[in-house]
């Protein structure tokens, strides 16, 4: 039976400086071409629309795959955000489902982490020649 997390689960155990060194390192992998990270797949439903969202991880021995949902009519008809995200982590060698998780606070610590990431390489230094050069 796979482990369950639900969203204070993996809030309580997933920290920012986690986050960030992951996203950095999964960024080397698909810069080094060690990470396979097909392209997001959609699948539309009757009243709604499923996201797939794989990729395997070479150096790191990951296989996640995101998956996130968007009906609109949720919050009406089922009390139910309009849009909801789970991550699966499988095994690499077997396919196994070891984890089910919420992916609400993941993707949000996620996202942060990678604007983060996407900056980190900027200097004060390097934005302050960058300011002077075009004053």
């Amino acid at each position: 039976m796979p482990l369950m997390l639900n969203r204070s689960e993996v809030a309580s155990v997933l920290t920012m400086r986690d986050c960030i060194e992951a996203v950095e390192k999964a960024f080397a992998e698909l810069a080094n071409g060690t990470a396979a990270q097909p392209r997001r797949l959609g699948i539309p439903a009757p009243d709604g629309l499923s996201l797939y969202m794989p990729a395997f991880l070479t150096q790191a021995d990951a296989l996640p795959c995101k998956v996130v949902t968007v009906f609109k009519e949720n919050p009406k008809r089922f009390k139910l955000p309009t849009i909801l995200g789970t991550v699966l982590l499988q095994s690499p060698q077997t396919g196994e489902v070891l984890c089910i998780m919420d992916g609400v606070h993941l993707t949000a610590v996620r996202t942060g982490t990678t604007s983060r990431s996407n900056f980190a390489p900027i200097s004060s230094a390097s934005l302050r020649a960058a300011s002077s050069e075009t004053s």
